[in-house]
């Protein structure tokens, strides 16, 4: 131990352990530069790189005013036309991009009698970057012309103005003054304007406003002229969500920020803070570091005299060449310095720890392992000596083999000494629950009785050990015993003497002709098999029949051939009263019907409580149906002027819903009868709740599936089991871009996925459907991928009910088990049902969240085509096979196709045309410029991944040749 101690401490290990320990932090702090870059840095500018529709705005009002670009200087009447000319190209703008803000800002004044430290334009603010609202709602307008702000429905701030307020002393104006003047200094053009951008530090626009940064570029005409500077912002809130500091370990404290780095002093000006200790322990943001000995990381002191272990890493936000290159940005990441070595400090001590754990046992080990042979030695001489021959001996064993060997050589001499003692006594020693013996001996007079008998009949005690009775006398009580067997039970009896109980009689008769007789107390027995048979047959909570005696009691029924009437009853308010008063209010709701179900009942008939909210009686008759029919009428009528009290101001009606079926018309056994009156019950409940129906065969035939298909599709959800078919969707070049990830239900009843949505919908189960679908498709598609099956970026095209999402529990196991495989995946949007605001705002942001794409599918067919796709701007748009087949013959799905693409082209949206099933249709469709092709001609659906076949791709690439 010693040994091993001193290797893992003083060896390489221990360096190792602690360089582990700095890579983690440099690795994490390098994955939340990375993050920031991505998602702040290169949105920033790619957004800045689409800004042509505002200089053509510009140049538009130029022209038309006979203005140059010189008088935007002067001319608050000329830039009041110009902030309005580009008012709607900003607002797309803001709308496309991840930024929380906008803004254009031009060298001249906003009004007549403006100072000259105040420049027009514009600047507008995202309330939700993750959701687009078309009427604008989410947009406030923090300067530009009140007018604007009236014709697009944009509120006005309370900070709001009309220009900006700009003082080139004031580091809060810099995001204007240093790109503009470097521009005007070195006469950019419209192409090279982006290497002039600008990252800001972090200001408000007014006092009370937010902290934001920016990344501003001079905003330069086809001539160069420079006219002023466009940016966007993002909150110092947004970019602190963006760091995704994770640190080293749970334990330790961890600090993270970003700021300008400058290596040449190792000091950072930290520019925003991520972490609630950063300003107590940084109160003026300047972090001095020291690089570390040995290590990859640096040392920073806070102001309370602190250590921090600290990592820095540079962002890419500016080219090498470019003018504001030495402002080298950086994110921080910041560990504590007493708790950064946790790890190795926990496993140094356990180390420690397991130096003296063998030591110690081994002094406890020799201690018990005396203990173990002297004690039992021991107590074995006590047990010896204290033995006087008035009874068997029993000794305890030491396991020491010849010491037991001794026991049982004093034990079969103590049981030699004990055969003085009475036979009772040797019986009653074995046994190990309280009785009382009794013997007949033949030709006595008189009954030998035990002490503990007189005790368990409840006769006059006696001191002795034993005493006789006149035969006679015991006699009659044995005769009067045997009057009150207890059911079938031969040897059961209930006595009442001194109080009522049960005794249970052994009676056997010996060679030599004596009788000999056990009585014990089977009370406790015989109480519990009650109990157990009435929670065999009964419902607890109702006291109605359990299904399994329920079917018992029904088939004697069916055996005697009398006519009768299933009826199955389900409660119609349950389920609203368990999720909104909870299951104790649900039950007393069972209740109540259950005693008012009892009011129904007559002699003969039978009724159980078949499961949590479902009721069946059966109901013979004598004249006809007739007798039924009013019987059951009378009883809704009934329930209908029930209720019972909720809490104490709460009062439900007491509803159900319930289906006939007739013995023998409709069936004459049991469980085809029991289907039916289920299924007519099933009816009722999708239909006109409160009522009672009757079986039809006719509907029954129609809609079977929807009752015997329930347990199969709920040991479906259950058992989280799906089959998928996956057919490829082809790109222009003949190469798969991905698959169609098609549900294939394997199951007797269910034939289709329209089966099963139907089932999903009525048991309310959708979201478990969509559950399961994501949760099996994710699983399939990636055992594709590990299998090489699925590769590079190729797409799984996994369907996604409209209305219905995922729980977060869901989306987090997904992330955790698939994240490599999300971004590879596209949310395919179904258009069987009409999508809320809601449900399309959590699909953005979880294609956001997983980086994937959204497709509209069968766009056209159904409710959500046109509307989704003015709410959002979708990646991939699956045209309808309506649209699609017979294209090469009609001119109108011709006309269609090409005003259709006139829009996605604009947008940038992929389309692909589902339902491909001839070479013509494919030829057509190549020369519109569709994107994508899926259909049967390309490939039928498949249970396993299967390439596309030589001939088409012959047939493609024949086409490809002749454009």
């Amino acid at each position: 131990a010693v040994f091993f101690f001193g290797v893992v401490i003083y060896g390489t290990v221990s360096w190792k352990l602690k360089n582990n320990t700095v890579d983690i932090l440099n690795e994490n702090t390098e994955n939340s530069k990375l993050y920031l870059e991505k998602d702040m840095v290169q949105h920033w500018i790619g957004v800045l790189d689409h800004t042509q529709s505002i200089t053509d705005a510009i140049e538009t009002i130029l022209s038309a005013e006979n203005c140059t670009a010189e008088e935007i200087r002067t001319n608050p009447e000329l830039n009041k036309q110009i902030v309005n000319q580009i008012a709607t190209p900003i607002i797309d703008v803001l709308h496309k991009s991840y930024a929380t803000g906008i803004f254009v800002v031009l060298d001249g004044p906003s009004a007549p009698n403006s100072s000259d430290t105040e420049r027009a334009g514009i600047y507008l603010r995202d309330l939700d970057t993750s959701s687009y609202a078309s009427d604008n709602s989410d947009i406030l307008m923090e300067r530009g012309r009140a007018s604007i702000a009236r014709e697009h429905k944009i509120a006005l701030d309370s900070q709001w103005k009309l220009g900006f307020s700009l003082d080139e002393q004031e580091r809060a104006s810099r995001y204007f003054f240093a790109p503009y003047h470097l521009a005007l200094a070195n006469h950019v053009t419209q192409d090279t304007a982006g290497d002039y951008g600008y990252l800001s530090y972090p200001f408000s626009l007014a006092p009370l406003d937010v902290q934001v940064m920016t990344y501003s570029i001079p905003l330069v005409l086809k001539d160069g002229s420079v006219i002023g500077v466009i940016g966007v912002d993002m909150t110092e809130n947004q970019v602190k969500s963006l760091i995704n500091f994770k640190g080293v370990h749970n334990r330790a404290e961890n600090l993270c920020a970003i700021g300008i780095w400058n290596p040449e002093e190792a000091t950072i000006e930290t520019a925003i803070s991520e972490g609630a200790l950063f300003s107590r322990n940084f109160p003026d943001g300047i972090l001095t570091c020291e690089k570390v000995k040995d290590y990859d990381v640096y040392q920073t002191q806070a102001a309370d005299g602190s250590k921090w272990y600290t990592s820095v890493r540079e962002l890419d936000v500016y080219d090498n060449n470019t003018p504001f290159a030495q402002e080298r940005w950086a994110v921080v990441g910041m560990v504590q310095y007493s708790e950064f070595f946790y790890f190795y400090s926990e496993i140094r001590d356990m180390m420690g720890v397991a130096l003296l754990v063998p030591l110690i046992f081994s002094l406890i080990s020799v201690f018990f392992l005396g203990s173990m042979i002297i004690n039992p030695i021991g107590k074995l001489v006590e047990e010896v000596g204290s033995y006087r021959g008035n009874g068997k001996v029993s000794l305890s064993r030491t396991k020491i083999f010849e010491i037991d060997r001794l026991a049982e050589s004093i034990e079969s001499l103590g049981e030699e000494t004990a055969k003085a003692a009475s036979r009772i006594s040797d019986i009653l020693d074995n046994v190990n629950i309280l009785m009382g013996v009794f013997e007949y001996k033949k030709d006595a007079d008189q009954v030998f009785c035990s002490h503990s008998l007189y005790e368990l009949l409840g006769w006059p005690s006696i001191q002795a050990e034993y005493d006789y009775v006149d035969r006679n006398i015991f006699d009659d009580w044995l005769l009067d015993l045997v009057k009150h067997r207890y059911k079938d039970e031969e040897n059961i009896y209930f006595y009442e003497n001194p109080e009522q109980h049960w005794l249970k009689v052994s009676i056997n008769t010996q060679e030599n002709g004596n009788i000999m007789g056990i009585v014990s107390d089977a009370t406790k027995e015989l109480t519990e098999r009650i109990q157990l048979e009435r929670e065999r047959d009964y419902d607890l909570l109702t006291g109605l029949y359990n299904r399994r005696a329920f079917r018992e009691q029904v088939q004697k029924l069916i055996e005697e051939n009398a006519p009768a009437a299933m009826v199955m009853w389900d409660l119609d308010n349950l389920k609203y009263i368990n999720d909104t008063y909870g299951h104790d209010e649900g039950d007393h709701y069972i209740i109540a019907f259950a005693n008012s179900l009892k009011k129904l009942l007559k002699e003969d008939d039978v009724a159980a409580r078949h499961s949590g909210d479902e009721f069946v009686a059966y109901l013979p008759y004598t004249q006809s149906k007739e007798e039924i029919r009013s019987r059951m009428k009378d009883y809704i009528e009934i329930l209908k002027a029930q209720k019972i009290d909720i809490k104490s101001d709460v009062s439900i009606p007491l509803r159900a819903s319930a289906g006939i079926a007739w013995f023998p018309e409709d069936s004459n056994h049991y469980d085809s009868l029991f289907q039916y009156a289920d299924f007519a019950m099933y009816t009722v409940k999708h239909s006109v709740k409160g009522i009672a129906l009757e079986f039809d065969k006719q509907l029954y035939t129609q809609d079977v599936y929807m009752l015997t298909g329930q347990e199969e599709f709920s040991r479906m959800l259950e058992k989280w089991e799906a089959t998928f078919a996956y057919q490829p969707i082809m790109d222009r070049t003949g190469a798969v871009y991905g698959y169609e990830m098609l549900m294939r239900p394997q199951l007797q009843h269910i034939k289709n996925i329209e089966e099963i949505l139907r089932l999903a919908k009525a048991q309310s189960k959708l979201q478990q459907l969509e559950e399961l679908t994501w949760k099996t498709a994710t699983k399939a598609a990636n055992q594709q991928k590990e299998a090489g099956n699925l590769i590079g970026s190729q797409k799984v095209f996994i369907n996604s009910i409209s209305n219905t999402q995922i729980s977060e529990a869901m989306i987090e196991e997904l992330q955790a088990q698939y994240g490599g495989l999300l971004e590879n995946v596209v949310i395919e949007l179904t258009e069987n049902e009409p999508i809320s605001d809601d449900c399309l705002e959590k699909r953005m942001t979880l294609s956001k969240q997983w980086k994937c794409m959204i497709a509209i599918d069968d766009f056209g067919s159904g409710y959500n085509s046109e509307s989704v796709l003015l709410r959002i701007n979708p990646h991939i748009v699956k045209l309808d096979m309506k649209l699609v087949q017979k294209i090469d013959q009609d001119k109108n799905r011709q006309v269609m196709l090409e005003n259709l693409l006139v829009y996605t082209k604009k947008r940038r949206i992929i389309t692909l045309a589902e339902g491909v099933e001839t070479f013509e249709e494919l030829k057509m469709l190549m020369n519109y410029g569709i994107d994508l092709f899926q259909g049967y001609y390309i490939a039928r659906p498949e249970l396993e991944i299967r390439p596309i076949s030589s001939y088409v791709l012959d047939k493609v690439a024949s086409l490809n040749s002749g454009m």
